[in-house]
């Protein structure tokens, strides 16, 4: 595996000094032992575990309407909740970790995705589960901060790949869950299967934490959680400009995606008359770009580093988004033709999404659970935003997803133009 190294202006690669090793820059030292390959495990599971959480319990959503007498719009409340509960949670979980360690605060959050497990299971009502979806919501956010956390501290200046594997998890989570949600539906417990599953998978993960994984973070910081100096570095990470740039280019693209996620349904299947199932094939084939471009991600960054990557797929995904709403303008929208653009924007977004969490979290050391609270919970942001006004304004045709994700991804190439445009910012490349 290639190690990461600071690039100064000139090109040159500059030998770590102690203020690069606190953003850490500097490579571990050569006698550092590799870590475990269940560690590499526990990160792939905890950074999953919050889009299996929802993409499993998506097919169920119209047994729970009827299992409960309510309309579809009550239950997906209770998908809102996890939505809510996952993107704010991890403001709070990543400075906790910051300030008592990455085990202890890992074990809280499990503990409590548990309970929201069990207590989806025994919901009662759709005002109970809406509840026990939002306590499942926080637990897993704390599941996926760790898991960047952990990487930052583990593989140091290396953790890069490792970080990339993370958003290739996302993507095949993406695509397998709703399926696996559905073959779990068919059991004797019908729609409750899906928690039994994630409570067993939660629990497996928990006894690993609790009895083989050893802390990761020991420069603690007693002043994380307090109040003033929690805001101060917010403040700091949204004024560094490398950082900034970085997280609202993962905001913005999680956006575009979000507004095809959120809309799409309602044009494919309301408009042109495809199956539910037809759109499914038609959405895992669209992941899938996402997943190339996940695995092309690296080789890139290792070439070119992660800002001129980030570039590279945000041009490819704009150029995209722009090609497929021209097409609608022209009143030429078909299957096949909303397919190609969305296959080109999502494999864009397989070479931002990497380089975007990377190139935020990985010259963070020092406070590494911070910054990937705040990059999730941009990210999420982002994604909530785009999603609302791309169901918010369509009038049945596909011009105003199109158009919002033209403005969401024009904005997220607009912020990665100040990715390394100064010579203290000129990011991260892979060296031999």
């Amino acid at each position: 595996m290639r190690g990461w190294l600071p690039i100064s202006s000139s090109g040159e690669c500059r030998r770590p000094t102690e203020e690069t090793a606190m953003t850490a820059f500097a490579a571990p030292a050569p006698s550092m032992a590799p870590p475990p390959r269940l560690l590499l495990l526990l990160v792939i599971v905890l950074t999953g575990l919050g889009d299996l959480s929802t993409q499993i319990y998506v097919p169920v959503l119209p047994t729970i309407a009827s299992r409960f007498g309510v309309d579809k719009e009550a239950v997906q409340h209770t998908l809102t909740a996890f939505v809510l509960a996952f993107g704010l949670g991890q403001l709070v979980w990543g400075p906790l970790s910051d300030r008592f360690g990455r085990r202890r605060v890992l074990m809280s959050g499990l503990a409590l995705y548990l309970a929201g497990c069990a207590a989806c299971f025994l919901a009662g009502s759709t005002w109970s589960l809406t509840a026990a979806r939002f306590a499942q919501g926080a637990g897993a956010a704390a599941a996926i901060v760790l898991a960047r956390a952990i990487t930052r501290d583990a593989w140091g200046a290396k953790a890069g790949p490792v970080m990339m594997l993370g958003t290739l998890v996302i993507g095949v989570c993406v695509m397998v869950s709703p399926l696996l949600g559905s073959m779990l539906a068919t059991l004797p417990t019908g729609w409750q299967t899906a928690f039994i599953f994630l409570f067993a998978l939660a629990t497996v993960v928990l006894a690993y934490v609790w009895l083989g994984f050893e802390e990761t973070h020991h420069a603690r910081d007693p002043q994380a959680v307090h109040v003033p100096r929690l805001l101060s570095n917010y403040r700091e990470l949204m004024g560094d400009r490398q950082y900034a740039s970085f997280a609202l280019a993962l905001a913005f693209t999680y956006g575009a995606l979000f507004a095809f996620i959120s809309s799409a349904p309602l044009y494919v299947v309301g408009k042109l008359g495809h199956t539910p199932g037809e759109y499914g094939m038609f959405f895992f084939l669209i992941v899938t770009g996402l997943c190339v471009g996940v695995l092309a991600a690296r080789p890139l960054s290792q070439r070119w580093g992660f800002a001129r990557t980030l570039r590279i797929g945000l041009g490819l995904s704009l150029a995209s988004a722009v090609f497929a709403l021209t097409l609608a303008l022209t009143d030429a929208t078909t299957l096949a033709s909303l397919l190609l653009p969305q296959l080109g924007l999502t494999l864009g977004a397989g070479l931002v999404i990497p380089s975007a969490v990377a190139g935020a979290v990985m010259p963070q050391a020092h406070r590494s659970g911070l910054a990937a609270g705040l990059l999730g919970f941009l990210q999420m942001l982002g994604g909530a935003l785009f999603g609302y006004l791309a169901v918010r304004f369509y009038a049945g045709t596909p011009v105003a997803m199109l158009g919002i994700q033209v403005g969401a991804l024009a904005l997220a190439f607009g912020t990665a133009l100040a990715v390394g445009s100064r010579p203290a910012q000129a990011g991260l490349r892979a060296v031999s």
